[in-house]
C-alpha cells in the first residue's frame, strides 16, 4: 500500500512542476548558478598548478573566503529579509561572475594576488547561494506543499553536484583551467537572466 502511495505520488510530480510554472523557472535558474559550488574546488586547483602558489598562501585564500562569507551572510541576509531572496541570488550569480573574471585575469598574468580577490567573490556568491537557495524554496506554494518544493529541489541540484565536477575535468583537460572559469562565467550570466527575466518573488505569488 505505502509503495503504491508512493509512485502516484511520483506519477503527480510533473503535473505538479508543470502547475507550479514559477518553481520550475527557479529550478531551471538554480541548476546554472549551482555550477560554480559543484567547480569551485578547481579554482583552488588552477592556483596552486598553474600558479604554483604554496600551501601557506592557498591556506590563507581560505581564511579571506571564510571571513568574506560569513560577513556576506549578515548583509544578504538583511538584504533577503527585506526585498526578497531573488536579488540575493542575482547578486550572488553576478559575484560569480566577476569571480571567474577575475581567475581568468590571474591565470593570463601569473598573479597569485589576484586570487585574493577571486576567493573574496566567491565569499560573496556562496553566502548568496547558502542562504537563499533554501530559504527561499520554503517560501513557494502552500505550508502543505512544502515537503515537495524542498525534496524536488534537492533532486534537480543532486545531479549538478556529481556530474559538474567530471564535466570540469574534461574541460580543464582539452581547454585548461580558462576554459572552465568561461563556461562557468557563461552558466552564471544565464542564471542571472533567468532570476530577473522568468522567476517572480514567490512572496508576491504563493497563497496566503
Amino acid at each position: 500500500m505505502l509503495f503504491r502511495s508512493m509512485l502516484l505520488y511520483l506519477r503527480s510530480l510533473p503535473a505538479f512542476l508543470r502547475r507550479e510554472r514559477n518553481f520550475s523557472l527557479f529550478l531551471a535558474a538554480s541548476v546554472f548558478g549551482n555550477v560554480l559550488m559543484a567547480i569551485a574546488p578547481f579554482v583552488t586547483d588552477s592556483a596552486s598548478r598553474s600558479l604554483h602558489i604554496s600551501d601557506a598562501e592557498i591556506g590563507s585564500y581560505s581564511l579571506v573566503l571564510l571571513a568574506v562569507t560569513t560577513a556576506a551572510n549578515i548583509g544578504l541576509g538583511w538584504i533577503g529579509d527585506r526585498a526578497g531572496y531573488i536579488p540575493v541570488l542575482v547578486g550572488g550569480c553576478l559575484s560569480g561572475v566577476a569571480a571567474m573574471g577575475a581567475g581568468l585575469l590571474g591565470l593570463a598574468t601569473a598573479n597569485g594576488l589576484v586570487f585574493y580577490g577571486v576567493f573574496a567573490l566567491l565569499g560573496i556568491y556562496n553566502s548568496a547561494f547558502l542562504l537563499a537557495s533554501l530559504t527561499i524554496v520554503t517560501e513557494f506554494g502552500t505550508q502543505e506543499e512544502r515537503p515537495t518544493f524542498i525534496a524536488l529541489t534537492s533532486l534537480v541540484l543532486a545531479p549538478v553536484a556529481i556530474v559538474m565536477p567530471l564535466a570540469g575535468a574534461v574541460v580543464a583537460d582539452a581547454f585548461g583551467y580558462g576554459g572552465i572559469f568561461l563556461g562557468t562565467g557563461l552558466c552564471l550570466c544565464v542564471a542571472a537572466a533567468l532570476f530577473v527575466l522568468t522567476v517572480r518573488d514567490p512572496r508576491q505569488t504563493a497563497p496566503a
